[in-house]
């Protein structure tokens, strides 16, 4: 009869550990998924800022984060994507002419999940990725949007 007890509190210990870490799993993803989104918002920043500072000298947007590194306006290490792995911020800029007849310049750049959530819980992340696109929205975070001129304003 003693070892049966054993067993039970054995059992018993080991259900307590499984439901703790069931509702641990998801707050510690929530903690660095705001941890590494915090990081990969402040490139943004800095690359829209950059962004500006080109388009008052160019009159357009620059099309590259390369080109942006050798007009001395960006840092070399912003041009990638934290916790990526090296990936790179995707930029595209595109021309549009405003209402008025005038040319204007777009801009976008953006860090799906999948890069700056790399190495995290993969069910977790796919759910959020899911999540953004049934809801009509970029999986990921960026700032500016090719179908608005002169915005680079976030997503966030």
């Amino acid at each position: 009869m003693k070892w049966t007890n054993r067993v039970l509190a054995l059992l018993a210990l080991i259900m307590l550990i499984l439901c703790t870490a069931s509702v641990l799993r998801p707050i510690a993803f929530e903690r660095e998924r705001a941890e590494r989104e915090q990081a990969v918002k402040a490139r943004l920043v800095a690359i829209g800022q950059a962004q500006e500072r080109y388009r008052s000298q160019h009159g357009h947007y620059c099309p590259t984060l390369r080109e942006l590194v050798k007009a001395g306006l960006l840092a070399d290490s912003l041009r990638r994507i934290p916790y990526s792995g090296g990936r790179e911020f995707t930029m595209q800029v595109s021309a549009m002419e405003a209402a008025d007849g005038e040319p204007m310049s777009s801009m976008e750049c953006s860090a799906p999940l999948a890069d700056y959530l790399k190495g995290m819980d993969d069910r977790q992340r796919e759910a959020l990725e899911h999540k953004a696109t049934e809801a009509g929205e970029y999986p990921g975070l960026k700032i500016g949007d090719l179908n608005r001129p002169n915005y680079y304003g976030p997503n966030w």
